[in-house]
């Protein structure tokens, strides 16, 4: 969503260091990584349990959206999880009980990967925790459970998990965040453990003890113990599992098991799994009607927790996805499946996403509207009049998404006493934009970018000015974004005199003869003759070149920020500041040192950028620091590393 398209460092022959960061005109909003809150003891959370075996299972009833007759298109990069994480976002479920089985590594650290991709966009993702199924890891009859070997096999499980989860998060400093947690203890699950022998001689320290010293280091909160969730019906079960709850253990549509003090709820959309087994068994979807009504008794029951099998199970036909209703029910040739159901009652592809979003949204804690403010880049400091393009990272953090149809918006609080508007006050969502069409709005979780201009006023002062989201006529919601604003007099423009040669300095160059021009000026260089030197510490706001030279003696410092839209940029000095080609030419001096440094921001529309006819000793070489913006049309000595 935030991405745009940059090249890597670059490495210029002969003599042009770039030393800052590059950037287009309205810079890109950085990394956004965010940190996940630990849910409490208290917290009502929506869970599902998600398979990663993808591309592999092929005989769902249920084609997923972009599938085929047999096949559910799903590839397992991550891309392919990145739409059903936010899938399952749009559901508002906060956890994903990933599935371990001792293999399928590469698919697992792919669904991470996509995970901690939407994180650096400033997505909310669910949390995750592993979901452990002893019987296809080791087998029935399994390890056992009251040998050190055993115990040892059993936790290497859970620390293979995270050690993958660690392999795809390289780079974000929150990723410890985004692991499932009860009171800042890891939630780990386990399926049957009755497959393994000797169950009831594994103990909490057994368990504890162990993923303490393989991963206390990397991952503290480990050394707070661990959260246990186990099944619920089938002994033996762990006796010290901290939450049950009814995981693959009845074909009901709804299920509550109450352990510990804890009311765990488990919804099933439906299951059909009579492709792939005969007789096998058929619980009939109808349309979606038995999961609305399922939902109806959370609401009526109000449990501690909600879990919903599953999201994705699909060859078992137990999924959530969203799914393809003109293809769907497919019947596998030759499986002796003579059933048939209604995927949706109104034909919505997205119909157990929507039923799940709106049960979680009426039944959990969170509020229906809210909102964060990620990122900005609003100046404090506006020339009178001025306009201005900015970006400010609006996220939902309520359960009610986002829509232009529903009136959200972005917007100044003229409301307040004293409150100056530098706009028109209101900045809208385009439904077309934002995969809203797909999702059907900004959900939870999801940033947005709101791209607008600043209008500054034409009085100068000190102005203290205030934004939020809102859904007009109803309610202003969230995070206030307070930006004080100084508006000062527009700056005098400084024009370099026709044909002139001489220094930056000398005030009689310039017109108005009063100059000359300072850091709040504005430079005009625009006569081709004209040969403007830079030889101290010199700077304007902005400094625009249309024809002519202005050179940057050793030495020399000029601090502006510098278009081209013709003339030349040379020298052998300093600038700080931006510096965008739009049509000139810039290039360092062909005498000693050669050294041209631009310590800011580069952006390259067209002109050239050259140093041709420059010797390239080994001194003379140059390793750019930064990268390059919108870069289009250079023509010379670049290449990549």
């Amino acid at each position: 969503m935030f991405g745009v398209a940059r090249l890597p460092s670059v490495l210029l022959a002969a003599c042009l260091i770039f030393a800052g960061a590059a950037s287009v005109a309205v810079a890109d909003p950085p990394d956004l990584y965010t940190y996940g809150q630990s849910y409490a003891h208290s917290t009502k959370t929506v869970s599902t349990s998600v398979f990663v075996w993808y591309p592999g299972q092929a005989s769902s009833p249920w084609v997923a959206m972009g599938g085929a007759r047999g096949a559910p298109g799903w590839d397992g990069l991550p891309a392919f999880w990145q739409s059903q994480i936010k899938q399952m976002m749009t559901a508002n479920i906060d956890t994903m009980y990933v599935h371990v089985t001792g293999g399928y590594t590469e698919q697992t650290v792919n669904l991470f990967t996509g995970l901690r991709q939407l994180r650096a966009q400033g997505y909310d993702v669910p949390k995750v925790a592993p979901f452990l199924d002893p019987i296809i890891v080791w087998g029935n009859p399994g390890i056992d459970l009251s040998t050190t070997a055993g115990k040892d096999t059993f936790a290497q499980a859970y620390t293979d998990f995270y050690n993958n989860y660690d392999t795809a998060n390289i780079g974000d400093p929150y990723a410890d965040s985004y692991l499932a947690k009860i009171d800042n203890k890891p939630i780990l699950a386990t399926w049957h453990t009755f497959f393994s022998q000797n169950t009831e001689l594994l103990s909490r320290t057994d368990v504890e003890s162990r993923l303490s010293a393989s991963l206390g280091a990397a991952h503290p909160d480990f050394n707070n113990g661990v959260y246990m969730v186990t099944t619920a019906r089938n002994a033996p079960i762990i006796n010290w599992s901290d939450e049950r709850t009814i995981f693959f253990e009845a074909q009901e549509y709804y299920w509550s098991h109450t352990h510990s003090g804890v009311t765990n709820v488990q919804l099933k959309p439906g299951y059909w799994d009579q492709n792939i087994r005969n007789p096998g068994y058929f619980l009939p979807r109808d349309g979606g009607s038995h999961y609305r009504a399922a939902w109806e008794s959370v609401q009526s029951s109000d449990p501690d927790r909600v879990y919903i099998e599953s999201w994705n199970e699909y060859d078992e036909g137990s999924g959530m996805y969203s799914v393809d209703t003109s293809i769907s029910p497919w019947i596998r040739p030759g499986s002796g499946n003579t059933n048939t159901d209604t995927w949706s009652s109104t034909n919505d592809s997205f119909e157990y996403i929507e039923t799940t979003a709106g049960g979680a949204r009426q039944w959990n804690d969170r509020p229906d509207k809210d909102a964060s403010i990620l990122w900005h880049n609003m100046p404090t400091v506006m020339d009178a009049g001025e306009t201005r393009s900015v970006q400010v990272v609006v996220r939902n953090e309520g359960d009610e998404s986002w829509t232009a149809a529903e009136d959200f918006k972005f917007g100044q609080k003229e409301y307040l006493e004293g409150e100056v508007l530098f706009g028109p006050a209101r900045y809208l969502i385009d439904d077309t934009q934002d995969e809203i069409p797909i999702y059907g709005g900004i959900f939870r979780g999801r940033p947005i970018i709101f791209e607008f201009d600043l209008i500054a006023p034409s009085t100068e002062g000190d102005y203290l000015t205030h934004w939020g989201m809102l859904q007009e006529n109803v309610v202003w919601f969230g995070e206030d974004l307070v930006v004080p604003i100084t508006v000062v007099p527009e700056p005098m423009p400084f024009t370099w005199l026709t044909d002139v040669v001489g220094n930056w300095n000398n005030g009689e160059n310039w017109s108005p003869g009063n100059g000359p021009p300072v850091d709040i000026d504005h430079a005009v260089i625009n006569s081709a003759g004209a040969l403007v030197t830079v030889n101290d510490g010199r700077g304007a706001a902005t400094t625009s070149i249309s024809a002519g030279e202005l050179f940057i003696d050793s030495g020399g410092t000029l601090q502006s920020a510098i278009t081209l839209t013709g003339g030349s940029l040379t020298g052998n000095g300093l600038i700080t500041g931006t510096v965008t080609n739009s049509g000139g030419s810039i290039a360092p001096d062909d005498s000693s040192p050669g050294v041209l440094t631009v310590d800011g921001q580069y952006d390259h529309h067209s002109g050239s950028l050259d140093a041709a006819g420059v010797p390239e000793p080994a001194g003379l070489m140059l390793l750019a620091l930064g990268v390059l913006g919108v870069v289009a049309g250079i023509r010379r000595h670049i290449r990549m590393p």
